[in-house]
């Protein structure tokens, strides 16, 4: 099926799913409208994922309302983007979901999880490490923010994958070293497997990549794992641009010429 299909698929389960909504009482449609808003709020102030399924049991009462669900969903969408500045967007599927179900590279996004993101224009002169960093009241998920910005630009850099051995590489560069307590992240590879269970990160195996019916699932680096790319989370939020810029204003002015040759073959 093709992305054309997905969306007049989608529109035709919105248009039966507003005369469903049409038909309740208005304060009560409004009442599930609100209900997925502060779902999606509450769910983006943990920067959780956003599950269809959560919304139909927590919100919608599977059973009572779930004809409801496309119109619910695109009328919180219509406040969140209005309101708020903010927006659902739908997460990519894994590259190791897509090379188990035998798909092809380029098959439509099937998913149904979603992450809140702002959609709010950063201004230009904003640095990018700054705009990406959600600044925690305590200040806990700033430095891990930072770390995560830098990782993504060394894979980006990297032609968007890197085994885990060339990664702590890099990292040794910055003063992060695999086998040593750093003072802030303390044991970098637990961080590291906190953005592949995130899915910042995605981590792909050699037994994954030569025998894709494998089921076989962990976040720890030690044992078997080959290339590590960026995970759905990162490509929905980290516009690859964004980083390349990042990357190009890393490097002192005499090595503008090597870095842009780098960025032009992962264009």
């Amino acid at each position: 099926m093709s992305e054309n299909d997905h969306e007049a698929q989608r529109a035709k389960a919105v248009e039966i799913a507003e005369r469903h909504l049409k038909a309740m009482n208005k304060k009560h449609a409004e009442a599930l409208v609100k209900g997925v808003v502060r779902h999606a709020l509450a769910c983006g102030a943990r920067g959780a994922v956003i599950k269809r399924d959560d919304v139909m049991k927590r919100v919608l009462h599977v059973g009572q309302h779930s004809k409801t669900y496309a119109a619910v969903f695109e009328r919180a969408q219509a406040v969140l983007r209005s309101l708020f500045g903010m927006e659902m967007t739908r997460l990519p599927n894994k590259a190791t979901s897509r090379a188990k179900k035998n798909q092809p590279k380029d098959a439509p996004v099937q998913r149904f999880d979603f992450i809140l993101r702002s959609i709010v224009p950063k201004k230009e002169t904003e640095p990018f490490i700054n705009a990406n960093i959600a600044l925690n009241r305590d200040g806990v998920g700033v430095p891990k923010r930072t770390l995560l910005c830098i990782v993504l630009a060394v894979i980006l850099a990297e032609k968007r994958k890197i085994t885990a051995d060339a990664l702590y590489k890099h990292l040794e560069i910055i003063g992060i070293f695999r086998q040593s307590s750093h003072t802030i992240f303390e044991k970098v590879e637990d961080v590291i497997a906190e953005f592949i269970k995130d899915e910042y990160l995605e981590k792909l195996k050699n037994d994954e990549l030569s025998n894709p019916t494998s089921s076989q699932k962990t976040t720890s680096l030690a044992a078997g794992v080959d290339e590590i790319i960026w995970g759905p989370r990162a490509k929905v939020e980290f516009p690859e641009a964004e980083v390349m810029q990042f990357i190009a204003k890393m490097f002192p002015e005499s090595d503008a010429a090597n870095i842009e040759a780098i960025l032009s073959q992962v264009a």
